[in-house]
């Protein structure tokens, strides 16, 4: 393990380790072109793949990165995670190195080692931040620094486990399935790298730092899509796993060449039913979308016949002409020759000792400079931090014009609300966020609009202004918002805000230091700008989704959740961060054209790695490479559905379970031995849990020193243990709603004010609010009223 070494004339020292002043690029650069962490140093306490992450996108967007690697049982990383996380870091053992004073230099102390690991090693997280109140320090665990499963061990498919997510994923007459690619680690390093940003540019307006106890358990919890809320409000039970097929007009299918899918909104599903021929799209069992749901296996039928018929690329190509959001299961093989991420500038070629050169995922998102693992950290001057003089949440004063909607956008305005934020929610009248009235109500309800649980889970804390950006008045009305804003990020498709007259260049003409974050699924520019996507259109098209499969046959198997959303939503918010952050730094503000496949590639690295090789990672079902045995085990009453997720990862574990199970006569068995009889131990273990309690055979298992735990369902997971203790769940009036659990804020900050929560805004509720202060009169405000600019009720609504 080598040591920190840089050549240079000149040297100092800091914490033991040798540097040199920086000075590898030209000293006249322009600031502006600076990334906006240049001149910042991340300590990062290397582990696995959470810390890995989080600290190899700080260094991308600009900060040294330091890694300080510490002894552990077995690798924690992998030789191609291993290529794709931890190139181009600074490298030191624990044992060369004078930690104290090197996180005395750092801007940043990232961490994933056990709770208590700090304080055992002198770094008592609360005295730090005494010593050094700058400091921002994201420690990553599993469930969190508190409560009584903080010490819990984990793996990638028990993590996914614990979060509920895995309860969503797969067939429904199968066991549930972990994603593939290690996604819930990767997850936890995405949610560690959007806070740490966030509390960057929270730091740069405090001039305080943080300590952030983020749990993995926490982060999936926030993030069941409308499943969570839907258990909770409406059904008082679990969303059962929907496998491939959500419905006929939204699911994954084979192809002539593979698998393909098409996920449509009720506003697509007409444009999709005029494809066929027959006269589907007239037909009375599947026009009205209530009346369609009945008929919904009579309309699959002809589904797959249109999709068996076609290509991967001949349904690509018919999304934009007819505005259907198709797309194909692509593999890191096939994306290394795309020709959109080519054009797009996306991939960073890298290389090491072991691997030779490589070409793999770069940059989250552009706009904002990026260095690539094999390019050196950029020289800035440090910036300079004020002494803490500020209270309150660390994004109070900012105001973001939020024109999202579905998912991946408001979660995004939803994390930064959470942090303080002023988001001010822009629907049209005529055009409104579909949440608010995708799933059907009671008809009693006048205003169903106002009382969505899916739309009340993501919008919480905002305030609700509603302006048709389609009329001149009220594209007027929000051009002088745009003067006192200091952040519009949208998610239309690609050619919408220009259709609308509301470009980068009129925007910038309103505010020079307005930040514009596009979220369009496959960018503004490119091969691909006029497709149209949803969250598993994204997974398709990123390669994600080609690494989970049970494994046994050829199918690949979606996330239970849109999974593209949140990723895509996690990066919105460190693109919101940084921009301001170099804004506030090198002047001027910014357009992140953030495309949310590019986010979702980014997340499956190692199998770009792996595809670099010449080798297709393809899905193992509930299998590891590393860990056996490892699977979903059934537990409890059959027909409840309930099962327990275990991964041994060492002899002394196996021979543990081995004990609980009654088969010391295994005990001795070793890994390779293990892999080769996993079918006859999976058989061994599901005999065991079969019939207890799932919550008894996890606690038995974790009390061994074994990574398990329940496959936390939807409706569960609301008296979960660990997150009752820890106090996710909030009650929040609202007087539309009855009252139900809703997760709280899900990055949690051990020091500093508390997040309150307020409902979701009804429909056009902050109008007066928001425009009386533009100087609008009661004249004025009817006139737009009357011309249908803003109202406070959708025009014509309908489900869907």
């Amino acid at each position: 393990m080598a040591a920190l070494q840089k050549e240079a004339v000149e040297q100092n020292e800091v914490g033991g380790v040798r540097f040199v002043p920086d000075g590898r690029l030209n000293q006249d650069r322009p600031m502006a072109e600076l990334p906006p962490l240049a001149g910042m140093t991340v300590v990062e306490i290397g582990g696995g793949i959470p810390a890995g992450f989080c600290a190899r996108q700080l260094r991308g967007f600009g900060a040294r990165r330091i890694r300080v690697e510490v002894p552990a049982d077995g690798d924690l990383l992998d030789p191609d995670e291993t290529a794709f996380l931890v190139t181009g870091a600074e490298r030191v053992a624990l044992a060369d190195v004078d930690l104290a004073a090197l996180v005395a230099s750092a801007d940043v102390l990232i961490e994933d080692q056990a709770p208590g690991w700090l304080a055992a090693n002198g770094l008592d997280p609360l005295e730090l931040r005494q010593r050094h109140p700058q400091l921002i320090i994201t420690s990553i665990t599993p469930f969190g620094q508190t409560g009584p499963r903080s010490h819990w061990r984990t793996t990638p498919a028990v993590q996914f486990a614990a979060g509920s997510l895995m309860s969503l994923t797969g067939e429904p007459y199968r066991s549930p399935l972990v994603t593939g690619g290690s996604q819930a680690f990767f997850l936890g390093g995405l949610h560690a790298f959007a806070a740490t940003t966030a509390l960057l540019l929270g730091r740069g307006r405090t001039s305080r730092g943080e300590w952030l106890d983020l749990s993995m358990q926490e982060c999936a919890a926030s993030m069941p899509e409308l499943y969570g809320a839907q258990s909770e409000y409406s059904l008082q039970a679990p969303v059962t796993r929907l496998g491939n097929s959500v419905r006929a007009t939204w699911g994954v299918y084979r192809c002539a060449d593979g698998f393909g899918g098409v996920c449509c909104l009720e506003r697509q599903a007409p444009a999709f039913l005029r494809l066929f021929e027959d006269g589907v799209a007239t037909d009375e069992r599947f026009v009205d979308p209530l009346i369609r749901a009945e008929h919904n296996d009579e309309l699959l039928a002809h589904v797959m016949s249109f999709m068996i018929e076609r290509t991967k690329d001949e349904l690509v190509a018919l999304s934009p002409v007819h505005r259907v959001p198709f797309g194909a299961v692509r593999t890191p093989r096939e994306l290394l020759a795309d020709e959109a991420y080519a054009l797009r500038e996306f991939f960073d070629d890298i290389g090491t000792a072991d691997t030779g050169p490589i070409r793999v995922p770069g940059r989250p998102f552009p706009g904002l400079g990026w260095v690539p693992a094999s390019s050196p950290t950029p020289d800035a001057t440090r910036p300079t931090i004020r002494e803490p003089e500020v209270t309150g949440l660390p994004l109070a004063g900012l105001r973001v014009l939020d024109l999202t909607m579905m998912w991946a956008g408001p979660y995004a305005t939803k994390l930064l609300a959470e942090l303080g934020a002023e988001i001010v929610k822009i629907e049209s009248p005529s055009a409104w966020d579909n949440i608010r009235t995708l799933v059907p109500q009671d008809p009693s309800i006048p205003d169903p609009w106002n009382s969505a649980y899916y739309f009340n889970e993501y919008n919480h804390s905002k305030k609700s202004l509603t302006l048709d950006l389609a009329q001149p008045a009220g594209r007027e009305v929000f051009l002088r918002l745009v003067a006192d804003a200091d952040v519009v990020i949208e998610n239309y498709r690609a050619d919408v805000m220009d259709n609308l007259g509301l470009t980068d260049e009129v925007l910038r003409a309103a505010n020079n230091d307005l930040v514009l974050v596009s979220m369009a699924g496959f960018g503004k520019n490119g091969p691909l700008r006029n497709h149209v996507g949803f969250g598993p259109i994204i997974e398709m098209m990123s390669g994600l989704m080609s690494l989970t499969g049970y494994g046994d046959d050829d199918v690949p198997v979606k996330s239970g959740i849109s999974y593209g959303d949140p990723v895509g939503g996690l990066n919105a918010v460190a693109a919101v961060a940084l921009s301001l952050i170099a804004r506030d730094r090198f002047g001027t503000g910014r357009h992140v054209d953030l495309a949310q496949r590019e986010t979702a590639s980014v997340m499956a690295g190692p199998a770009f790695v792996a595809a670099a090789r010449g080798e297709d990672p393809g899905f193992r079902g509930n299998r590891h490479p590393g860990f056996a045995p490892q699977g979903s085990y059934p537990a409890g009453d059959p027909s409840d559905d309930r099962w327990v997720v275990l991964s041994v990862r060492t002899d002394e574990q196996w021979s543990a379970l081995a004990d609980l199970v009654g088969r010391r006569d295994l005990a001795s068995l070793d890994l390779a031995q293990r892999h080769a009889r996993q079918d006859e131990l999976d058989t061994v273990i599901s005999d065991w849990t079969n019939g207890q309690e799932p919550e008894h055979v996890a606690d038995r298992c974790q009390a061994a020193g074994i990574p398990a735990s329940v496959v936390v369902d939807t409706h569960r997971m609301h008296d979960d243990t660990q997150l009752h203790a820890r106090g996710f769940w909030r009650v929040v009036p609202n007087e539309k709603m009855h009252p139900y659990r809703q997760s709280g804020p899900t990055w949690r900050r051990v020091t500093g004010t508390a997040h309150e929560m307020v409902r979701s805004p009804w429909f056009g509720e902050h109008n007066l609010e928001l425009l009386t202060p533009l100087g609008l009169g009661d004249r004025e405000l009817a006139a737009l009223a009357e011309a249908g600019v803003i109202a406070d009720a959708p025009i014509n609504p309908g489900v869907g």
